[in-house]
């Protein structure tokens, strides 16, 4: 078992840093307890053994890539990525947790557990995450459909209220 903290970076909890590239690739991590609350640069903790985003930086701006981990969920503390997001080849069946702004592209190649493209529009969406680039799976890419959300949510509104009345 190895987390963040323990690399020779040590507890970067609670800073800002900025460098060009942070490559922790195959380290065998399996925390990010001790990452920066704030990451400005590649942020690229591929082929490693997360299984969630706990303990991950609140906002990178920079890529981020978390793609050949074990992630069966993005619940953590990752809110904003300012760039692009690589997600893929993980065990993730739906989007939830507190991730809601991907400005770049959002790569979600390689998820078993979807078999077609609505399914992870769909999952997108119930997260309420938004993505300014590309939507980039094994069964194309695509932009989030703007007029999908907004019906979306106004959907999502009315059945809460209706559970009120």
């Amino acid at each position: 078992m190895v987390s963040f903290k323990d690399l020779k970076y040590g507890d970067l909890s609670q800073q800002d840093i900025t460098m060009a590239s942070l490559n922790l690739e195959g380290k065998d991590i399996d925390s990010l307890e001790g990452s920066p609350e704030i990451f400005r640069g590649t942020f690229a903790l591929n082929t490693n053994n997360l299984k969630d985003l706990t303990g991950s930086p609140r906002e990178i701006y920079g890529d981020a890539i978390f793609s050949d981990n074990l992630l069966t969920s993005l619940k953590g503390n990752l809110k904003t990525v300012i760039g692009n997001l690589n997600l893929s080849d993980n065990m993730l069946e739906d989007f939830e947790g507190d991730l809601r702004k991907v400005t770049g592209n959002l790569i979600v190649e390689k998820l078993d557990f979807f078999k077609e493209r609505d399914t992870i529009e769909q999952a997108i969406m119930q997260a309420n995450i938004v993505v300014g680039g590309n939507i980039i799976t094994d069964f194309g890419t695509f932009k989030q459909d703007a007029q999908k959300i907004a019906d979306f949510s106004k959907n999502q509104r009315i059945g809460i209220l209706q559970k009120f009345l």
